[in-house]
């Protein structure tokens, strides 16, 4: 990151949330080298990486409809983010619009919103990264003992 803000911050970031959307909802070619994470967790999570890098890092402004589909040709291949770009319009629309709904009705109120299922099948949401922790605690997750494991928990 730079010490400096982007220019023109805040931008309007619908257009990438939309484009977003899309591909946290498409498949996309797996490529069998998901452990844990779905094919299309894998391809979201790689799809931010290269927007958070290429906006805080680099100042590109991914919110323009050409940047962000260079951008996401990175990620997802030309034919991919062509793709992506076309239905976000309208298929992105309608899923970020159902996102939303689902956020609301679970009770989030900002960023990071974490809606969780324990293995007892109950259901909680948590807000921001300082309850951390508290997920931890609440899916049951163990603790790593070797000194390689977490760091901290907030």
């Amino acid at each position: 990151m730079k010490d400096e803000q982007p220019p023109d911050f805040p931008p309007m970031t619908l257009t990438a949330m939309r484009a977003l959307s899309v591909v946290a909802a498409t498949a996309g070619n797996d490529n069998g080298n998901h452990v844990h994470a779905s094919p299309q967790q894998e391809r979201l999570a790689s799809a931010l990486d290269a927007l958070y890098t290429a906006f805080w890092v680099r100042h590109v402004p991914v919110h323009q409809p050409n940047t962000l589909a260079s951008i996401l040709a990175e990620v997802l291949g030309e034919d991919e983010a062509k793709s992506v770009m076309e239905k976000s319009n309208t298929e992105g629309k309608a899923l970020l619009l159902q996102n939303t709904d689902f956020a609301f009705q679970k009770g989030a109120f900002g960023l990071p919103w974490l809606s969780c299922t324990n293995s007892d099948g109950e259901e909680q949401g948590f807000w921001g990264v300082d309850h951390l922790g508290q997920v931890t605690q609440f899916l049951g997750l163990e603790k790593p003992a070797s000194s390689k494991g977490w760091k901290a928990v907030l």
